[in-house]
């Protein structure tokens, strides 16, 4: 009877394993990529039920990879943008909206949703946010936190009940500065938002309402106007080279207006009526912004 090289076995043996190996990695990463795909199909078949009527081009019975508005990865079947803007929407948006973890762009401005404000908490892509004149009624606390790179917030005109800015767009967890966790968010577009009382809660140290804006260094336009917001006119002169364009008219906010604001060698619109503001106005060195 013939001897088996032991050798031999293991060698095979091995070979078999190493197949099998490979064959159960193979099988789980296609199970995963498929299941991530199917969870933007699944989000996207939620958004498309929630809002009526139908977006032009939208249909259960196509990929939402042909739907107007919608921009998405090629390769991943992964949803990059929203965009349906000006469709005259009505509907309450799904829940689970920030489970488009690939999402960068939402623009569902110039609709008539209502409803709370959807989660985005942790869309760490997400750059730019256009909400603006619907009919939202409220700010969900978590909402926008741990989006790390937005740059583009824009909520007004909307029917919000009084809320507070939320400190994580401004702060990180710790509560420390820092340029790798403070969102690089340029432009904040709030206006008649229902906003009062103070930016930042008063554990952090900040006072006077709008306070908060001194600490951002890259702003480029703010619009404010219309709320409740108090106290002073922060010092802008961290956004000196950036900022164009500040509405902060028909709120409440007292005292001087800084001199520091003839800085902002950029600033092109100025709005600070109907405030309770006192005092001389700043001499600008270029022609006078203020409307």
């Amino acid at each position: 009877m013939a001897h088996l090289n032991p050798r031999l076995l293991l060698f095979t043996y091995s070979k078999q394993v190493l197949i099998l190996f490979f064959f159960v990695l193979f099988y789980y990463t296609t199970a995963i990529a498929a299941e991530e795909d199917e969870d933007d199909s699944a989000v996207m078949c939620n958004l498309l039920e929630a809002l009526s009527p139908t977006p032009k081009g939208w249909s259960k019975n196509t990929s939402f990879c042909n739907w107007t508005g919608i921009t998405w990865h090629d390769s991943m079947n992964k949803v990059t943008a929203i965009q349906p803007r000006g469709y005259s929407l009505t509907g309450i948006l799904p829940s689970n909206l920030n489970s488009l973890s690939d999402l960068t762009l939402l623009d569902l401005s110039s609709n008539h949703l209502t409803g709370p404000l959807p989660s985005l908490a942790n869309l760490v892509l997400l750059t730019h946010v256009n909400l603006e004149y619907n009919n939202f009624i409220s700010v969900p606390d978590t909402a926008f936190q741990g989006l790390f790179n937005l740059e583009f917030l824009s909520l007004g005109n909307n029917k919000l009940l009084p809320w507070t800015f939320p400190t994580s767009l401004i702060l990180p967890d710790d509560h420390h500065l820092s340029s790798t966790t403070v969102p690089p968010l340029d432009t904040i577009s709030l206006e008649a938002t229902n906003m009062e009382g103070n930016i930042l809660i008063s554990k952090l140290g900040f006072e006077g309402s709008i306070h908060v804006l001194s600490t951002m260094t890259h702003l480029v336009a703010v619009q404010l106007q219309n709320n409740k917001f108090s106290g002073p006119i922060p010092n802008l002169s961290n956004s000196h080279y950036y900022l164009t364009s500040l509405r902060i008219d028909n709120n409440f906010l007292t005292g001087v207006v800084p001199p520091s604001l003839a800085n902002l060698h950029n600033l092109d619109y100025l709005s600070l009526a109907n405030n309770m503001l006192r005092g001389p106005i700043p001499k600008f060195v270029k022609d006078s912004p203020i409307q």
